[in-house]
This record gives structure tokens, sequence and C-alpha cells, in this order.
């Protein structure tokens, strides 16, 4: 895995969230049973995260907030939550790359 990926991973994540009732409604079978098993395959690895980055993944991915509006619901800048992204992007970097070894 690269950080790329990671990246590309979680818009995809956030765009199902952004969109679950049209899949939900929708006849996507093949579509959603990959990106619910992306979707698992990652809350795996972000639940041993942090309490800080669990709630950016949180906040980010599954509410489907910009960097910017959670930044102003929260309270922090938008530099910071920057900061907190990228700290969860290598958290999962690491993480999920140590799973796919176990393996």
């Amino acid at each position: 895995m690269t950080k790329e990926s990671i990246r590309r991973d979680l818009s995809e994540i956030r765009y199902y969230y952004s969109q679950k009732a049209l899949f939900d409604k929708g006849n996507f079978k093949v579509v959603k049973s990959t990106i619910e098993e992306k979707i698992e395959r990652y809350a795996k690895a972000v639940r041993t995260a942090p309490a800080r980055l669990y709630a950016v993944y949180i906040g980010l991915y599954v509410e489907n907030n910009t960097q910017l509006s959670l930044s102003e619901k929260w309270g922090y800048s938008e530099g910071y939550i920057k900061i907190l992204n990228r700290q969860l992007c290598e958290f999962l970097l690491h993480s999920l790359s140590n799973k796919t070894e176990e393996v």
C-alpha cells in the first residue's frame, strides 16, 4: 500500500457514505459489496487509532465533512485538521500494511 492508495480509498469511502441512500435503494450489489469490504477493512484498522484520529476519520469520511467545515465545527484551524488527517493516513498506511504482511 502507498499513501496515494490510502487517499484514493478514503475518497471512495467518503463518496460511498455521501451517497449511501442511493446505494441502499439502488441495485448496486457488486459495487456495494466491494466498497463495503473496503469500509470494513478500514474500520478495523481505525478502531485501534488514537481517539483524535478516529474522530477525524468519522468526521471527514463517514460524516462527509471537508477539512474546513470540520475545523469550524470543532473550533480548530483548518491547518490542524490537515495535520490530523495526514497523521490518520500515516496510521492507516502502517496499520493496513502490517495486516497485509501478516496474511
